[in-house]
């Protein structure tokens, strides 16, 4: 048969439940509702109504690709390929640097930038593109 999906989603929440099963339970240093929180975030489950469900997109945003799991992959992956086409690492910076959330009546909560920024996010999808032509999808690197 086919092989399981795999999703990175589901191995950061079984990580989680294996940290906070590892603190005495006497320590209450998390709640039930507060662990449970964590799981629905990481895996990016949270309602679109709830006032935190922007917090899913800092991890894993599917509604434009740009979040701190990317970023963090563009700048490791420009750093070991010795890529350095585009300065992954200071423009990944201002891209966060600049992130806030706003609220839209058709989307909720939602990370956004200033349109001044606009260069920056679209020289990040530039190195994406770039980055998988030259490393991800390169028959070298399989």
């Amino acid at each position: 048969g086919a092989a399981p999906s795999f999703r990175h989603e589901d191995m950061s929440a079984a990580v989680w439940r294996c940290i906070a099963e590892d603190i005495d339970p006497r320590i209450e240093v998390f709640s039930d509702e507060v662990r449970a929180r964590v799981v629905t975030t990481i895996q990016g489950e949270l309602a679109p109504c709830d006032p935190k469900a922007f917090l899913v997109h800092i991890v894993s945003n599917a509604a434009n690709g740009l979040d701190v799991d990317k970023l963090d992959y563009l700048v490791r992956d420009a750093a070991y390929t010795n890529v350095r086409s585009l300065s992954a690492n200071t423009i990944c910076k201002d891209v966060v640097t600049h992130m806030r959330v706003c609220h839209t009546e058709r989307s909720g909560w939602q990370l956004s930038w200033p349109r001044s920024r606009g260069e920056d996010i679209a020289t990040v999808y530039k190195q994406r593109v770039h980055m998988h032509r030259l490393c991800y999808t390169d028959s070298r690197s399989k």
